[in-house]
């Protein structure tokens, strides 16, 4: 295959569009957010006329929340180049006219609601995080300050809700409930130690959240007044037959009634009351209730099916409102999905995504992709990068390594305090797997974030499983990471290794370049500060002093967040031309 249809294989599937349903604004418009004019723009559209408006151009939009009920909907957009420290703008989704919350200084916004004209926002101070309460013309006030990262997710009445780290352990989240007029915060959590996420606030003021303090996640509603816990009640039992291991999103039908979106194994289904509303299979992220219509509109994708919006009526059945489609040259080189879990050196069992090439021979070079978080997983969901590699003739092995989401919250915290320890062995475990299956010929090892530490500390680590090493937004070294972070960032290192400052430096790449053999190639955004810029030109100029084989590309005006067509191009191209030259 020739650079020029590498080159062209990756524009067209960077240019699919991607969606996110952010919710119903004036009780008929739907708002999302798409890269459909090729950066990541917020549009409002009409659900009765199909009438349909760009509401921003190209201003780096991170968060947006919306409220049938109000005629405004808010969202949060960076102002420093991709540094992401935001404001708060509040929209109208009629007009497009947009209304800049005052006398707040751009910060890291971590949480965002909305009520009626009233956001509530929660955004990084020093030694922890802020709440904020915005209306549109007036200056925003901070109302709390919390320590550690918090993060709102629903404003009702006298009530604005969150969760996060609030106990300073990573391997617990707690709830905060905060009345508004007396100031009066409470941390809440049914059980010290376990995980508490996502509360959503009803009409009447009940609480609906997930928490597994008595094993598995479960739904429960709680009554702040009486401080009152129940588990869910259902009409149906299809989630509990279903074995859902994560609810990823959920909320009111009414006061009494619900529904969510349940997973498992990296695929979600759409459950009302309890009981299952057929969808096609893959993944949603994102969804909202249409109650006008009485019909959900769903985020909807899978490994090898691009991204669209689905409308579905209660009783099932589903249509597209928003689509997009591959060519038939492309749709043509993305082969079998095939989900398998592979024993690691402890034997435990990892849930692994295989996407073959059909245009790779068997065995042929192969990528072991790592994703980011670590908190975070590969779902049978849509991914440029994914795709990317596989229609340019890589078969991509995809493991949800230890400490990933969607498989429990035992299996999440097996990573807290050993950070490229048994998760790199799993990464590792998943490239043998690949070549004593016969899938694989070479192997590389590519990932982002989360996905390029492992990168570059797997080369060095482990620097005998790989021909060549992809490490994009990286982190060579944890030391000097965590004294370019502000307070958020300090605290998710601190909490991910659990205290043990000492691993910081065991566990960088830095510390061991002489070991690296692959050829290595480094992308990194320059104004990136989740992982800062400034260890990774360190890291380099080692290799070169060194003289190991490698390539280093800084993509200017860019920060962590892939947010456009030409930053995914900026990031995908130089990896994938890379793996040409030293994969094959």
């Amino acid at each position: 295959m020739s650079y020029s249809e590498i080159v062209s294989i990756v524009e067209e599937i960077v240019r699919l569009p991607s969606y996110m349903v952010i919710g119903i604004s004036s009780g008929k418009r739907l708002i999302y957010t798409s890269t459909q004019e090729g950066s990541m723009d917020l549009y409002s559209l009409d659900l009765e006329t199909g009438e349909r408006i760009r509401i921003t151009s190209g201003e780096r939009i991170l968060s947006a929340a919306a409220d049938e009920d109000s005629r405004l909907f808010v969202y949060t957009r960076d102002v420093t180049a991709g540094k992401e420290l935001a404001t708060v703008v509040f929209a109208n989704p009629e007009t497009g006219e947009k209304i800049e919350v005052e006398g707040f200084k751009p910060t890291r916004i971590l949480g965002l609601a909305l009520d009626g004209e009233r956001a509530a926002f929660s955004g990084v101070v020093e030694g922890g995080t802020g709440v904020w309460i915005a209306r549109p013309g007036e200056k925003a006030e901070m109302i709390q300050k919390l320590s550690g990262a918090s993060f709102v997710l629903s404003i009702k009445g006298d009530l604005v809700v969150g969760a996060g780290w609030l106990a300073g352990d990573a391997r617990s989240s707690e709830i905060f409930i905060l009345d508004i007029p007396s100031g009066k915060l409470n941390i809440y959590t049914p059980k010290k130690g376990s995980s508490n996420t996502g509360p959503v606030i009803s009409r009447s003021g009940k609480l609906l959240f997930a928490s597994n303090y008595t094993g598995p996640y479960r739904l429960y509603t709680l009554d702040p007044k009486g401080m009152v816990l129940e588990p869910l009640r259902t009409s149906y039992t299809d989630h509990l037959r279903h074995r859902i291991t994560e609810y990823i999103y959920y909320d009111w039908l009414d006061d009494e009634k619900t529904w969510f979106l349940g997973k498992r194994d990296g695929r979600v289904r759409l459950y009302v009351d309890g009981r299952e509303i057929p969808l096609p299979p893959g993944y949603s992220g994102s969804a909202t209730y249409y109650r006008a219509g009485k019909r959900f509109i769903l985020a909807r994708s899978s490994l090898t099916s691009p991204p669209r919006i689905i409308s579905v009526g209660l009783e099932g059945g589903y249509s597209d409102i928003a689509s997009s489609r591959l060519s038939r040259n492309v749709a043509r080189r993305l082969g079998r999905v095939y989900f398998t879990r592979i024993r690691s050196f402890d034997g435990l069992e990892i849930p692994t995504f295989v996407i073959e090439s059909r245009v790779a021979p068997r065995p042929g070079p192969t990528v072991i992709y790592v994703h980011g978080g670590p908190w975070w997983e590969v779902p049978d969901m849509w991914s440029g990068t994914i795709a990317s590699l596989v229609a340019s003739g890589y078969h991509v092995v995809a493991p949800n390594f230890r400490g990933s989401t969607g498989y429990g919250e035992e299996f999440r915290r097996l990573d807290i305090g050993d950070p490229g320890g048994g998760d790199l062995m799993d990464v590792v475990y998943a490239a043998r797997w690949a070549r004593e299956t016969g899938l694989a010929s070479k192997v590389a090892i590519f990932g982002y974030s989360y996905g390029g530490f492992m990168g570059v500390w797997a080369s060095v680590k482990e620097p005998d499983v790989w021909d060549a090493a992809v490490a994009g937004a990286s982190v060579p070294d944890w030391e000097e990471m965590y004294e370019l972070g502000d307070a958020v960032f300090k605290q998710f290192a601190l909490l991910l290794f659990d205290g043990k400052r000492d691993l910081w430096r065991e566990r960088s790449a830095i510390n061991y370049a002489e070991r690296l053999k692959a050829p290595l190639c480094l992308i990194h955004p320059q104004n990136d500060t989740r992982t800062p810029l400034r260890p990774v030109l360190r890291y380099a100029q080692r290799l070169l002093e060194l003289g190991k084989k490698f390539e280093l590309h800084v993509i200017p005006d860019m920060g962590h967040y892939v947010i456009d067509v030409k930053s995914a191009m900026e990031i995908l191209l130089p990896g994938i031309m890379f793996l040409k030259k030293n994969l094959g």
